[in-house]
């Protein structure tokens, strides 16, 4: 135990064969002392011995049933069992084995040669990627401190204090050059210019942790109910519309039952135009996105190309289960809120590609490295009512 621990014994004042009292020092027991001392048996053979004697019992049949009626899952679960699911329906539908697998499979993200031409300042370009250096920068922003005189000096510390294994410990220079430049970027109209840098610590609930629940598992609630509420709401050139026929198919034919967790990177809280507050569903990803075609490593970050690397991950998936979560969240402690209105949106943050560079924004004014999506109007309510068996899609 790390802050308390509560022992019960016999009133007997220990007459009472008990092992615990050849644990403790008998004579600390009765005192006031918060601290008891707990010393180790000396061997099991001083240990005193407890025997059963079971009585013979006709054996009743088992008559209960015994079928699944809970499961517990999450956005990891459901992405690796749709994984596995598209394995097989591959096989199946080819016959010949994995050599024929679709294009998730195919590495249509490899990373370029490392002579390629970056095209900007990208101090993050070639810094190793994997699960680790996800982590470290997870960790830092989740500790980044927008408040600080300095934001060089705050990633500096922060780099120090969690970049330190081996895999990043001849790193720290790009790395604090990098994420500078990604908390300085400003996100463009859609967060009403604001950066990672501007927007104060009361205003980013980082880290925020959920527990959801769904359908009960006889209800057959699925995963491409999902998508079958999303392919019916989707207005003409949202950049969602392919994924969700996608979320449609059989891979995804994944019971949504029981309960679902997450944790959100951050829910930031910025005014809009009209000086209303709204919550933005974000999320930080250190992907490498480059290609072996690409002439600029640069160009793989643009707001165009980010929704390839959203729909291989299925990032939208995750965006659309952590809204479900922040619209109940409102339901059960703001219900005077609209959801539709206080979600002003999704902003994924693809941070090596945030270079803070006036010039590399799409025609909207998005920078290069930042996915914006906004859900239409009705979406967070009718998926929350699908999700927990209300109405079916």
């Amino acid at each position: 135990a790390e802050h308390h621990l509560s022992i019960l014994l016999p009133e007997d004042g220990g007459k009472t064969k008990c092992i615990a009292y050849d644990c403790l020092q008998k004579g600390a027991i009765e005192k006031d002392d918060s601290l008891v001392p707990i010393v180790a048996i000396p061997s099991t053979s001083q240990a005193p011995t407890l025997t059963l004697r079971l009585l013979p019992k006709k054996l009743q049949p088992f008559a209960t049933s015994t079928a699944q009626t809970y499961r517990r899952t999450s956005f990891s679960g459901i992405s690796e069992s749709a994984a596995g699911r598209l394995v097989q329906l591959a096989h199946v539908s080819s016959g010949s084995g994995l050599d024929e697998r679709p294009d998730f499979f195919q590495g249509r993200l490899a990373s370029a040669p490392a002579s390629a031409n970056t095209g900007a300042t990208m101090p993050l370009a070639r810094v190793p990627k994997g699960t680790y250096i996800g982590t470290v920068i997870h960790t830092i922003f989740e500790n980044f401190d927008s408040s600080a005189v300095s934001v060089q000096n705050e990633m500096e510390r922060l780099v120090e204090a969690h970049a330190s294994g081996p895999t990043l410990i001849n790193w720290h220079t790009e790395l604090v050059d990098g994420l500078v430049l990604a908390a300085q970027t400003p996100l463009g109209p859609f967060l009403n210019e604001q950066s990672l840098a501007s927007i104060s610590p009361n205003d980013r609930l980082p880290e925020l942790s959920f527990e959801m629940g769904l359908a009960h598992l006889s209800q057959n609630i699925t995963v491409n109910q999902v998508g079958e509420v999303l392919a019916a709401m989707l207005p003409d050139g949202d950049p969602l519309v392919e994924y969700a026929q996608q979320l449609c198919g059989q891979q995804f034919k994944i019971p949504l039952a029981g309960l679902i967790n997450g944790s959100i990177d951050a829910v930031l809280r910025i005014k809009n135009v009209h000086g209303v507050d709204q919550l933005f569903i974000t999320d930080y990803k250190s992907n490498r996105l480059d290609i072996e075609d690409d002439e600029e490593l640069i160009d793989a970050y643009h707001p165009n190309r980010l929704v390839h690397a959203m729909e291989h991950h299925h990032y939208p998936l995750q965006a659309i289960l952590y809204g479900v979560a922040i619209h109940r969240f409102l339901r059960w402690k703001a219900p005077h809120l609209n959801s539709d209105n206080a979600i002003g949106g999704v902003a994924y943050f693809f941070l090596r590609g945030m270079i803070n560079d006036a010039s590399r924004v799409d025609e909207f004014g998005c920078p290069f490295g930042v996915f914006q999506w906004k859900a239409p109007i009705g979406l967070w309510a009718r998926l929350s009512d699908v999700m927990s068996g209300i109405e079916h899609a």
